[in-house]
């Protein structure tokens, strides 16, 4: 079998049927007078329709749609999708349905957390906009969305639209937005319950589909009685066939809180064999069915009534009664029931099935929903099963697949879908979420994970298979602690432990992660050779027949190179590894070869060729280890402050600032604001960098892997140039015996060079060179440049005397020449190397500002042209030329730039 990344078997998670609009039947009346109506508001970028349930407003827009023959989107919204992430996954699939050769701009965002809304709205605005065709959007059941952000994201959508796009929201109640100004601009058509009322003439043509006999009074009473509802014409027009009373039908009709259910049975019921009213209970379960999943679950539960050719005739007569039973696809395969029906058909469930028989057949829809790699809606029916440890068993059985193909912030969603007593009590609950910690560096959460797993552990049969992969994991856990205290020789105990209760015979990312965390200990232990041994002997001798071990020993190579700072090795192994990992299926492991690659670029001055694999990076920033993204953003920064490239440096400053938020880590956003103290510092703005570091967290613990950026370094500069510098001298010996200790060459080369400098002020110049000449001895093999050009000026007079002692060093003739290209390419940029240009905000012209103006007040580039009499191709240049200036890439970004700078006014 072949088991190459490209082949891994991936777990969709987007339910087609959700994408289906309601297939039309011949049945359905053709409302020809509101489809005109929507029409002639195609050109304006909202339509809401908004009324009660049974108005038939899917089946309405439907007809509109297929009978204008208009490229659309169809989204069927339920509960998950008050999940953004699952919004914008199924966002994604309408797009790829209409446009799959295409790549968007949305599609970066997917296995994010806790992203703005103005981004994913800017993102999907810039997707629209680049299609350059007509497109309608159709949410339908809007009514169901609660999250904030989603709102959010609608509204800032409505008021910046791209010009060719038009939303349809399908709703009971009216969504959350300001739509006076749409309204004030006719930028919005509004369909409301009395708009979707029939007419005579239309429940006369549905007279003519249901019940031919009844008189053109009869039904002007319907209509007068149900005030044009459809569904109560409906019921009653199918009372009237049934032979029930029109007196009776319209006494129920007077109520309308009792017309589906004082008139259900005699309707829906009446002469129904029993098998088809069983089968309508047991089809109003699901949220929708199908004929091989109804028989799936007819066949999990011992009743006579439910029979394979019973079940044929029930989606036959179902359509032929009209029960209101809603075609999800246009070849009749999926199908669900109208919200009405379907409460009506669960009211009465218990009449039919006991809560055993009810559990059985939730369980039976989770294992088909399973077997056809529909996951997410298997977890949804198992936990509607009630039955606990059913669904924990479920999401066990696949948990260990998504750890395994980093799927991090699906494992996150799933596990949120369990009641939080599962998510305390369940031990594989815990161990995973403990795990998700680790990926999110929150140490202090890990911990206290670490401990309520240690305490159900307690319950374990340690002679089970199962029970002992549990303990494994537990035991990975404590090694990945153990090693980020420092503790070595613990960290081997735990490893050791947690590969002899995982087997090594199949896939399973725990024992994998021990390995690599026993690798990394043999090595601080100085066994470098017995570290890489270890890694070959687990991975290596599977690697040529499974590439999912290749990429395990590379990643596991490559942490053993950041310790030991081997830029050769880094390059080589980091390559290997991006090349390999696609990017879709093992996005941590292409991440980390990522970095491993542009790492070594920077520490060897090789920095032309960073940025050539960034767009990569930042596509993909939201589906690896949080810690690592930031990481390889970070070295983004420091070469763009080293080429002089200040601009772009501030952009990914905020890009950072940006990222950190959306993470929603505490310990990531502290990162993040002590790496702006290391550029404040470097550029010689300490009052800046005094002003940020109490937000900074330098011990967010990342030194432990030898990554590049040393927050505790900054820390050490920070107070030595605050006038603190005993507090920040002793904090440099303690990170050079922690570099020492752990044979963290990158981290002891870039702690000895400063403490050299530090020497050198204090005029103790022979010490200075003797702890130089020991960073050089370090890193002599290793290549490294940019460690030494970063700690700047200083560090050249102790250089040169050294050059005149060592005439035969090559590197530190190297470093020599490197600083002389320093010096000409900073005196090339004059004094952009201590101070970050900014753009005046006058250099926004009078023309740009009075089309920003009209930008914010909603009007598109047509309209822009129109109003000022210029052309639409002046008008694009004009609003490029804004964006340059305000650091934006979007209308609604520019917008809100320039409202913060007082250039526009707030509306």
């Amino acid at each position: 079998m072949n088991r190459s990344p490209e082949n891994f078997t991936k777990i969709q998670f987007v339910a087609k049927s959700k994408l289906y609009k309601p297939a039309l039947r011949k049945e359905f009346v053709n409302r020809k007078a509101l489809i005109e109506q929507l029409e002639a508001n195609i050109s304006a970028p909202f339509t809401l329709v908004s009324a009660s349930t049974g108005c038939g407003k899917s089946i309405t827009v439907s007809q509109w749609i297929e009978e204008k023959g208009h490229n659309y989107g169809w989204l069927s919204l339920d509960e998950e999708h008050n999940d953004v992430q699952v919004f914008l996954t199924y966002i994604v699939a309408l797009f790829k349905e209409q446009w799959p050769q295409r790549t968007f701009h949305l599609e970066s965002l997917l296995g994010g957390s806790d992203l703005p809304s103005n981004l994913i709205s800017a993102l999907l605005i810039n997707d629209l906009d680049e299609t350059h065709e007509p497109y309608v959007l159709v949410l339908d059941d809007y009514h169901v969305i609660r999250e904030q952000k989603i709102h959010e994201i609608i509204q800032e959508i409505l008021q910046f639209p791209p010009e060719k796009f038009h939303l349809v929201i399908l709703t009971r109640r009216d969504p959350p937005f300001k739509m006076a100004r749409l309204r004030a601009q006719n930028k919005l058509l509004e369909i409301r319950m009395v708009d979707l009322a029939f007419t005579a003439d239309e429940a006369i043509k549905l007279r003519s589909k249901i019940a031919s006999t009844i008189t053109d009074e009869q039904i002007k009473s319907l209509i007068q009685n149900t005030e044009g509802w459809i569904t109560g014409i409906t019921v009653g027009l199918m009372g009237l066939k049934e032979g029930i009373s029109f007196e009776k039908i319209l006494a129920s009709l007077t109520n309308s809180n009792s017309i589906i259910s004082d008139l259900f049975d005699e309707v829906v019921y009446k002469g129904l064999p029993i098998n088809i009213q069983k089968y309508l209970i047991l089809t109003s379960l699901l949220d929708q069915f199908s004929l091989e999943l109804i028989r799936t679950m007819e066949a999990s539960i011992d009743d006579s009534d439910l029979t394979q050719p019973g079940c044929r005739e029930f989606i036959r007569l179902s359509r032929e009664r009209n029960f209101f039973l809603i075609p999800l696809d246009s070849t009749g395969e999926w199908y669900r029931y109208h919200h009405l029906f379907r409460s009506q058909l669960n009211y009465r469930t218990e009449r039919y099935f006991t809560k055993e028989v009810v559990e059985r057949l939730y369980k039976a829809a989770s294992g088909w929903f399973e077997e056809n790699q529909m996951f997410e809606e298997s977890l949804i029916y198992a936990i509607r099963s009630k039955d606990l440890q059913f669904a924990v068993t479920l999401f066990n059985r696949h948990r260990i697949e998504l750890f395994n193909h980093d799927r991090i912030q699906k494992l996150n969603q799933f596990i949120s879908l369990f009641p939080p007593q599962a998510m305390n009590d369940c031990l594989e609950i815990v161990l995973s979420s403990a795990m998700l910690q680790n990926y999110n560096a929150n140490f202090v959460d890990l911990a206290k994970h670490i401990d309520r797993a240690e305490e159900l552990s307690k319950a374990l049969d340690f002679y089970k298979p199962y029970d002992r992969k549990l303990f494994g994991e537990l035991h990975c856990l404590k090694d990945i602690m153990s090693f980020k205290s420092g503790d070595i020789e613990r960290t081997l105990f735990y490893a050791e432990k947690a590969m002899e209760f995982i087997p090594g015979d199949e896939h399973y990312f725990h024992r994998e992660s021990s390995v690599a965390y026993y690798s990394m200990a043999l090595y601080v232990k100085g066994l470098k050779d017995q570290a890489l041994e270890n890694l070959d002997s687990e991975f290596g001798k599977f690697a040529s027949s499974d590439p999912y071990y290749k990429m395990r020993l590379l990643q596991g190579r490559c942490l053993i190179h950041f310790l030991e700072g081997n830029t050769d090795l880094l390059a080589t192994d980091g390559e290997a590894l991006k090349t390999f990992a696609a990017s879709d299926i093992f996005p941590a492991a292409w991440m980390m070869g990522a970095y491993s690659l542009a790492t070594s670029l920077y520490i060897t001055n090789r920095l032309d060729k960073i940025g050539e694999f960034h767009e990569d990076v930042k596509k993909h920033r939201y589906r690896g280890w949080p810690l690592w993204i930031m990481h390889f953003y970070f070295i983004k920064c420091l070469s763009d402050m080293a080429t002089g490239k200040w601009e772009e440096l501030d952009r990914e400053i905020t890009h950072c600032e940006i990222l950190a938020n959306e993470f929603g880590q505490e310990s990531i956003k502290g990162l993040v604001k002590a790496f702006q103290v290391e550029v404040f510092l470097r550029k010689g703005d300490i009052d800046s960098a005094v002003a940020i570091s109490p937000f900074a967290n330098f011990n967010v613990g990342s030194s432990f892997w030898g990554l590049y950026y040393i927050p505790e370094l900054t820390q050490v500069k920070l107070l030595i140039l605050t006038g603190k510098e005993e507090k920040g001298k002793e904090l440099l010996q303690n990170l050079i015996h922690s570099a020492r200790e752990y044979r963290k060459n990158n981290h002891l080369i870039q702690c000895l060079a400063l403490k050299a400098i530090v020497y050198a002020r204090e005029s103790r110049y022979e010490q200075a060179k003797e702890l130089l000449c020991e960073a050089l001895a370090l890193s002599k093999d290793l290549n490294h440049k940019r460690t030494f050009l970063d700690m700047g000026w200083g560090i050249l007079p102790l250089l040169k005397e050294i050059g005149e002692t060592q005439a035969d060093n090559a590197h530190v003739l190297s470093l020599l020449n490197a600083f002389e290209e320093e010096k000409r390419y900073s005196l090339k940029k004059g004094p952009e190397k201590n101070i970050t240009p900014k753009k005046s905000i006058s250099d926004l012209s009078k023309r740009e500002l009075e089309i920003l103006l009209l930008v914010s007040r909603g009007a598109n580039n047509g309209e822009i042209a129109e109003e000022l009499f210029i052309s639409l191709d002046t008008v694009k240049k004009h609003l490029y030329r804004a964006y340059q200036k305000l650091y934006v890439n979007n209308r609604m970004a520019a917008v809100r730039r320039a409202q913060e700078l007082d250039l526009l006014p707030e509306e």
